[in-house]
C-alpha cells in the first residue's frame, strides 16, 4: 500500500487568518491521536506531570471548553491500520505498568507505540 502525503490536501487549500476568528463561545474538539504526539514530554516527567503538560497544551492553544476526544480503530485492515502497522516497525516499547507517580525513562515516541501504554496513559489522564 503506498503512503499518502496528508500534506497535499493543506497545501491546495485557501489559507485562514485565524487571528480573526473569535472562539470564545465556542467549544473546539481536538483529535487526542493528534494532541499525543503534538506535546513534547519533558524528560524524565511521571505521568501526571505528562497529564498536565496534555492538559495545559489543550487549553492554551483550543480554549477552556475545548473537547479532546480519542477514537479506536477496529483491527480490521484499513489504510490507518496499515499506517500504524508500519510507524511501529522501527520504534517498540515493553508494556509498562505505571501510576501517576511513575517516572517514564524510555522515548515519547517508543512509549506511544505500543498501544497498551496508550491506551493505559489515556485511560488514567482522563
Amino acid at each position: 500500500m503506498r503512503k499518502g502525503k496528508k500534506s497535499a490536501l493543506y497545501d491546495v487549500l485557501p489559507a485562514e487568518d485565524n487571528a480573526t476568528l473569535d472562539l470564545t463561545q465556542s467549544t473546539v474538539v481536538v483529535d487526542g491521536g493528534f494532541l499525543l504526539h503534538r506535546v513534547k514530554w519533558k524528560q524524565s516527567s511521571n505521568i501526571l506531570s505528562i497529564s498536565q503538560q496534555y492538559i495545559a497544551y489543550a487549553q492554551k492553544h483550543y480554549g477552556e471548553n475545548c473537547m479532546v476526544v480519542f477514537y479506536g480503530y477496529s483491527h480490521v485492515d484499513s489504510t490507518k491500520r496499515a499506517e500504524q502497522k508500519r510507524r511501529g516497525i522501527s520504534k517498540t516499547s515493553v508494556d509498562i505498568n505505571f501510576q501517576e507517580n511513575t517516572t517514564i525513562t524510555v522515548q515519547q515516541e517508543h512509549f506511544l507505540a505500543n498501544e497498551r501504554n496508550k491506551t493505559r496513559l489515556i485511560h488514567l489522564a482522563q
